[in-house]
C-alpha cells in the first residue's frame, strides 16, 4: 500500500510540461510548504519545504497547466514514492522525494 498524501502549498515556478514517447505527457510541479513555530528562544521561526509533485494523468495536464502559475496556492493529493536524491544548494546538502499525483484531485484552495 502507497503512503498517501494531502497537502497545501505554493507553486514555487509554473507548471513544466514535458512530452514522453508516444504522445505521453508529464505535469512537474514545484511546491513549497510553509511551517511556522516559536522558537525555544520565543522567536517566530518560519521553514519551507520543497516537494516536486508529478502527474502522468492526461487530465491534469489538459485541465490545469494553463493556470498552474508561480504563486498559486494549490491542494495536492496523491501518493510517495520514495525516489531519493539529494543536491547541494547554497553549501548544504539538501533532500527530495516526489509526490505522484494517483488522480485528479488537484485543486484550488
Amino acid at each position: 500500500m502507497r503512503p498517501l498524501v494531502v497537502f497545501t502549498g505554493n507553486l514555487g515556478k509554473d507548471a513544466e510540461v514535458i512530452n514522453l514517447d508516444g504522445g505521453r505527457k508529464v505535469v512537474v510541479l514545484s511546491v513549497a510548504t510553509n511551517e511556522s513555530y516559536t522558537d525555544s528562544k520565543g522567536e517566530k521561526q518560519q521553514k519551507t519545504q520543497w516537494h516536486t509533485v508529478k502527474s502522468f494523468q492526461k487530465e491534469v495536464s489538459e485541465k490545469f497547466t494553463d493556470n498552474l502559475k508561480k504563486g498559486t496556492k494549490i491542494e495536492v493529493r496523491g501518493h510517495l514514492m520514495y525516489r531519493p536524491w539529494e543536491k547541494e544548494i547554497g553549501g548544504e546538502t539538501v533532500k527530495f522525494t516526489e509526490t505522484y499525483i494517483d488522480l485528479v484531485e488537484l485543486g484550488w484552495v
